[in-house]
């Protein structure tokens, strides 16, 4: 399990880099520094820092890729040319809107920035029951673009108790009103949002839910799926191994198995010259390479 964090820990930081897992109340004097992407695709790149973090560690610092239509104002010529010129533009989005002026030149700008929280997406979050109470945790939402329709999805999703930190997890990985959607009409609702934010970090997608269950699985844990989903158990591997004569499914015992690297071919000759298959001696016989002897 500790390794599992582990690896969501690193999905997260892929999308957003922030000093420290909390943000504190009050925000300092806030930086951006602007760059093109690779190749002139229209996008840029935007970060988002404390001009005093390096003297608190519950400092805001963020980047992200975007299109440069997103902030408005912005000409992706201003950016280019040789020399300096000023650069001033917004970053609008459900929680607030970000005011940005400085100079920029050479493919690169840079400059102090002015944030606003929206109100209205403020006292939605209140009324939704999310906990948060400070402007730097509603700048991390305005950051990774936490919208007021994954607000209202999470809250009729019967989600309770979720932090502002929560939904911008959610949202730095790209999880959807939809998604939340097609999962809980499939019946697949997670019990908690980190749940949640597993399954999105894994790939889990309805589909794949729609598989274990034609593969005979019926309903199982949430937390057996990200373990199926982690070990790299696919829909095809299932359907190998029930034509190997292994049934029925229990989630435990397929994790084993994939865990071992039991292929489809090692049951089916497993069965044949042992008749009925146990998974833990299949899996023993596995470890110790006496599977590949009866070949």
């Amino acid at each position: 399990m500790v390794r599992f964090l582990l690896f969501i820990g690193s999905l997260l930081l892929a999308f957003i880099s922030i000093s420290s897992a909390g943000f504190a109340a009050e925000i300092g004097e806030l930086r951006f520094a602007l760059s093109l992407s690779p190749g002139n695709n229209g996008q840029v790149r935007l970060r988002v820092d404390e001009a005093d973090g390096g003297r608190d560690r519950h400092s805001v610092d963020t980047s992200s890729t975007m299109p440069a239509r997103d902030l408005i104002g912005l000409a992706p010529q201003q950016l280019l040319g040789p020399g300096s010129r000023p650069l001033r533009f917004a970053l609008v989005r459900d929680a607030g809107r970000l005011d940005c002026g400085g100079s920029g030149g050479e493919g690169r700008g840079s400059g102090r920035c002015l944030f606003s929280a929206d109100q209205r997406f403020t006292a939605m979050l209140r009324q939704s029951g999310v906990r948060t109470d400070n402007r730097r945790e509603l700048l991390g939402m305005m950051l990774l673009n936490v919208t007021r329709d994954l607000v209202l999805a999470v809250r009729q999703a019967g989600y309770v108790g979720a932090t502002g930190n929560d939904l911008a997890g959610l949202a730095a990985l790209g999880v959807t009103p939809a998604y939340i959607r097609e999962l809980d009409r499939r019946g697949y609702r997670p019990d908690h949002l980190s749940d949640l934010t597993a399954f999105k970090a894994l790939g889990v997608t309805p589909e794949y839910v729609d598989a274990l269950v034609r593969a005979g699985f019926g309903r199982i844990p949430p937390r057996e799926i990200v373990q199926l989903k982690a070990l790299g158990v696919s829909p095809d591997y299932l359907a190998q191994l029930r034509s190997a004569g292994y049934t029925p499914f229990r989630s435990s015992e397929v994790a084993q198995m994939r865990a071992l690297g039991v292929t489809p071919a090692d049951y089916a000759r497993f069965r044949r010259v042992h008749g009925t298959v146990k998974v833990n001696k299949l899996v023993e016989a596995k470890a110790l390479g006496l599977v590949d002897r009866d070949r």
